[in-house]
């Protein structure tokens, strides 16, 4: 059935549209801040306007945590007035209060030289983040860029899987990865630094996982951990 239709011209240019798993919506607008038809916004299926999510918009996914609450996951690169110790972060939001927590600080590795994109299973407890550089496809690799990163919602770790190998200084060379519902294989693009970005699809296996995982406490003090495998 047909719901209400919301005006998105009354807030001026806006960037996405994106359906929660409880049918809420949210609209995220080009402009940054804290006004009506600024940042991002949820509405319900009513398109009756519930709350300011965010005051920037930035690449995200829509996720249950493992409780069934709503979250939204995103990097803040883009928010004027990121949350404490969060430099280009991986945050996640709770869609019914708005209040942030910071997976990952990106900031403290990469010089600022990396994007992302980011993609959730359901109700798994983790995300895949993609980091893509975006100045340069032989820029130095700091640690996570160019990588393919499991992190967890409760913050408890950061799983390196790979590089992408890609060169992504055009759009179609960025691995936009994409993870199945169950979290049991993604795709991802790569033009493994070639002209021709080709489809790979990747199979996870519990049993294929090796190695430590990265713990909040250090990921402040900089340490690394090993790659994990997948097939």
């Amino acid at each position: 059935t047909q719901g209400p239709v919301f005006d998105a011209s009354v807030g001026g240019s806006w960037d996405a549209v994106y359906i929660s798993p409880n049918n809420n919506v949210l609209i995220a607008w080009t402009t940054g801040g804290t006004g009506p038809y600024h940042g991002e916004e949820l509405y319900d299926s009513n398109m009756t306007f519930l709350r300011q999510i965010a005051n920037n918009d930035g690449h995200k996914h829509m996720a249950r945590e493992t409780d069934g609450s709503e979250v939204l996951i995103q990097t803040n690169s883009n928010d004027p007035t990121p949350i404490a110790n969060c430099l280009n972060g991986i945050v996640k939001i709770n869609l019914a209060t708005a209040a942030q927590t910071c997976l990952f600080s990106l900031g403290n590795y990469d010089k600022w030289t990396d994007a992302v994109h980011i993609t959730a299973p359901d109700q798994q407890g983790w995300v895949f983040v993609e980091t893509y550089n975006v100045k340069s496809a032989a820029s130095p690799w700091y640690p996570y860029t160019n990588e393919l990163l499991q992190v967890a919602l409760d913050g408890s770790y950061v799983r390196r899987y790979a590089h992408h190998r890609s060169n992504t200084t055009t759009y179609d060379g960025q691995p936009h990865i994409s993870v199945s519902r169950d979290g049991s294989r993604f795709t991802l693009n790569s033009n493994m630094m070639g002209s021709t970005p080709d489809v790979y699809l990747v199979s996870l296996s519990v049993a294929t996982v090796t190695g430590p995982s990265i713990t909040t406490s250090s990921l402040l003090s900089g340490t690394q951990n090993t790659a994990y495998s997948a097939t």
